[in-house]
């Protein structure tokens, strides 16, 4: 079953393919390996784990996790998969073609390929094209379940194109982007279905809202609908003129309005008065995940002395950054691995919602409102932290006490305390035990692993590969 986290990763997915202008190619590998994850969760947690062990037959549970029975009727009929069905020639699987010509498809040496290896390369496409008017003419559960299985291995097959496919080809690869187009509306309209219709929602919280002056104009006579308030995590900034979204406020909450539009050109239409970008966030009610709607927000901007960066230029500029805090991480790791006996004055300290606290015991407690850590090395714990914060702030031009990754830390604590939850039930210490160090030092590669983690998610980079790259163990 699909959880939040899986849907929120999901959406930052998503964002993080808008962000960075990526090429269809690489949003449909992004996405591809986000559901990868997914489904990897999904078998985790399964008592039929032992039945099901390739990757494809793992999406094809993922797709049934995803369309149940209303979402079916709707989604076979999106012009996502006309388009799809509708490629000329059809697509081909290159390791077929790869062992018959030495090389994958391209339009150059089609009429190389004989008709019975053209048949066995391109039976993905055919046997799809055939379920899919079979279910729009007649569904029944036979035929769903088909259509649901060779769709899964139809785009299974573009994934493992990608991945393996030739790049020495100009004209192939200018084939692969045209059919990773088509196939990421396909992603696209299943992500969307997994965030609610999240991508035909906004979050408004100005004059977009009922009460504001652009309601009239730019919701009520453009397709639009108001269905309920909602919070996002975030602040507002009052200029001369407007109010601004900013994200970067975590710990704040904004209260906004959602709103639905019947197409993808209605809420063009507001970008064009707006003219902010805007990023899909998830929005909540009573502290609960009720679902994803485009926000307007403030410019994030990377500057220099000739003023702001443009696009491309910022998304190097906050790499560049991203890499200089990853060598920072990897440093302060050394160093506090070797600080084993309490260090520094700080006996507590706030963190966001985790207060650390310096006490003769090892214990940790949490619930949705507040979590407490409490350890004989909490100075160094403390100390570690902080470093970690006024790195970044230096790296990233930020001057703020309130860390944005706390609910890192936060997280990396509570996986350590799963792990080891016989050491965190008020268990006496002292700062010199055995064990007292080992659970620090544990604690220390914790909070440094899953600030990694998030810091390369914010470049982009989901599987994490820059800090196995740069992290010498």
């Amino acid at each position: 079953m699909l959880i939040d986290e899986d849907k929120i990763e999901i959406c930052k997915t998503l964002d993080n393919c808008w962000f960075f202008n990526l090429t269809k190619q690489n949003m449909c590998q992004e996405i591809f390996q986000t559901f990868n994850r997914v489904w990897n969760r999904i078998h985790a947690s399964s008592s039929e784990k032992q039945e099901i062990r390739s990757d494809s037959a793992k999406f094809k549970k993922l797709l049934n996790e995803i369309l149940g029975s209303d979402e079916f009727a709707n989604f076979i009929f999106l012009p996502s998969l006309t388009e799809l069905s509708e490629i000329y020639p059809l697509i081909h699987n290159d390791s077929v073609v790869s062992e018959c010509n030495g090389s994958p498809f391209s339009l150059t040496n089609a009429g190389e390929l004989p008709l019975e290896k053209s048949e066995q390369a391109t039976s993905e496409h055919r046997e799809f094209n055939d379920y899919l008017f079979r279910v729009r003419e007649k569904t029944n559960n036979k035929n769903k379940q088909k259509f649901i299985n060779k769709l899964a291995r139809l785009l299974y097959l573009v994934r493992s194109n990608i991945a393996h496919g030739s790049k020495l080809q100009y004209q192939g690869s200018e084939r692969n982007e045209h059919i990773c187009s088509l196939v990421y509306q396909v992603l696209l309209d299943l992500s969307n279905i997994i965030l609610k219709n999240g991508l035909y929602k906004i979050a408004a919280y100005g004059e977009l809202k009922q009460s504001g002056m652009l309601y009239t104009p730019l919701v009520i006579n453009n397709n639009g609908m108001y269905l309920t308030d909602a919070q996002v995590v975030g602040g507002t900034i009052d200029t001369n003129n407007t109010v601004l979204y900013n994200p970067r406020s975590e710990f704040e909450r904004t209260t906004v309005q959602i709103i639905e539009f019947g197409k993808q050109e209605n809420i063009h239409e507001i970008d064009l008065v707006e003219c902010m970008p805007r990023s899909l966030t998830p929005f909540y009610f009573q502290n609960k995940l009720e679902g994803f709607a485009w926000i307007y927000q403030r410019f994030v901007q990377v500057e220099n002395y000739d003023g702001p960066k443009s696009l491309i230029d910022r998304g190097i500029a906050i790499q560049d950054c991203c890499m200089t805090f990853l060598h920072t991480l990897i440093s302060l790791r050394q160093i506090y691995l070797m600080r084993v006996k309490k260090y520094g004055e700080q006996r507590k300290m706030f963190f966001g919602k985790l207060t650390i606290e310096i006490g003769q015991v090892i214990n940790y407690e949490t619930n949705k409102d507040y979590s407490n850590l409490v350890h004989p090395l909490a100075p160094n714990i403390i100390s570690l932290i902080n470093e970690i914060g006024r790195s970044f702030n230096l790296i990233f031009n930020e001057n703020d006490s309130n860390y944005p990754f706390s609910h890192i830390i936060d997280a990396a604590i509570y996986e350590d305390f799963v792990l080891e939850k016989k050491f965190y039930n008020k268990f006496s210490a002292k700062a010199e035990d055995d064990i007292t160090q080992k659970i620090y030092l544990k604690l220390v590669n914790e909070i440094i692993e899953f600030i990694a983690d998030w810091i390369c998610k914010q470049c982009g980079d989901e599987d994490v590969k820059l800090w196995d790259e740069l992290n010498v163990r």
